[in-house]
């Protein structure tokens, strides 16, 4: 890649630089690999929309020798629904001082450049799967694109499941909400889609889980996240809990990630404008992204997942 791109122009970055920094950004945020993983962060090769198929609920299963024709039968009513994902486009700007140019020509421009694109970039997906909110306020506000886990979960008219609270911040008392959350999930929380699931809680609800431990606690265990990387992690009923920064309260959202879907259109642009009063080259970056549950009932409420609370968060 030639990093100086010439002031005036305004150019995509090549595919291999592209594929590179979210490769990079998958590495560096936890939900995006999550996401990632289960091979449901989709590449949208031409600006626009892709269906997200899901089937993890066909109770229309019909045997067919006794009908000349299928479609006379009652269509299939499914539980998961076909969200469409429509990048939306996001940016962000940087200022490079010709001087500083000058000075520095033993720094690596290119890697810089492109490990901040992609901290960038994990960064604003990790806020629209955890946070994300239609109605946030302001036309810029990247959060306004979707909403994110804790926002669905915590919307009685978005959330098909009511929260679980328990009474004391203590481990055992988390533990019997996590199973009583675990048994709300239905056919989302059975056996088999237990490396699906995931809780994000808060520093408070992390804390919480530790507080009062006992390795004889029934469901209670430290143990690696090997999909991830990481050690002395937290789990309760075999799950993990990951800290997220950005949900407050003594709250977490658990979670079948096998509903999450990141779609992204495979281009990043860069515009140059060179800023004679400055001394320096604008640069504005841009690239476009969404996030979609795929889990909705009939009635458009969002299954797989559920808040688990303190009473008086």
């Amino acid at each position: 890649m030639n990093f100086v791109i010439p002031a005036g122009s305004s150019a995509n970055l090549p595919k291999e630089v592209v594929d590179k920094i979210v490769a990079n950004a998958v590495e560096s945020s936890i939900l995006v690999k999550i996401i990632n993983n289960r091979q449901q962060m989709i590449e949208i090769v031409n600006e626009g929309t892709i269906p997200v198929i899901g089937a993890e609920d066909l109770t229309k299963i019909y045997r067919l020798d006794g009908t000349d024709d299928i479609t006379s039968l009652t269509e299939q009513s499914m539980a998961i629904k076909t969200p469409d994902l429509a990048p939306i486009e996001i940016g962000h700007y940087l200022r490079l001082k010709t001087k500083q140019l000058a000075q520095y020509p033993e720094l690596s421009l290119d890697r810089l450049f492109e490990n901040r694109l992609a901290r960038g970039l994990s960064r604003a997906i990790d806020k629209l799967v955890t946070v994300g909110d239609t109605e946030a306020v302001g036309a810029t506000n990247l959060l306004s694109i979707c909403n994110g886990l804790y926002t669905v979960a915590a919307s009685g008219s978005l959330c098909a499941n009511t929260a679980i609270e328990y009474a004391a911040s203590q481990s055992d008392d988390i533990l019997d909400a996590t199973s009583d959350g675990i048994e709300s999930l239905a056919a989302y929380g059975d056996e088999d889609q237990m490396n699906d699931l995931f809780i994000f809680g808060s520093s408070d609800f992390v804390s919480a889980c530790r507080k009062a431990a006992n390795k004889d606690y029934v469901g209670f265990s430290i143990e690696p996240v090997a999909e991830l990387g990481l050690q002395k992690v937290v789990h309760l009923h075999g799950i993990p809990v990951l800290k997220r920064s950005n949900i407050s309260g003594e709250k977490a959202v658990l979670a079948n990630m096998k509903g999450a879907f990141v779609g992204y259109y495979g281009v990043i642009g860069v515009d140059v404008e060179h800023q004679a009063g400055r001394r320096s080259d604008l640069m504005v970056i841009t690239y476009w992204v969404d996030y979609k549950w795929a889990f909705l009932n009939d009635s458009s409420k969002a299954e797989g997942m559920v808040m688990i609370r303190k009473a008086s968060s």
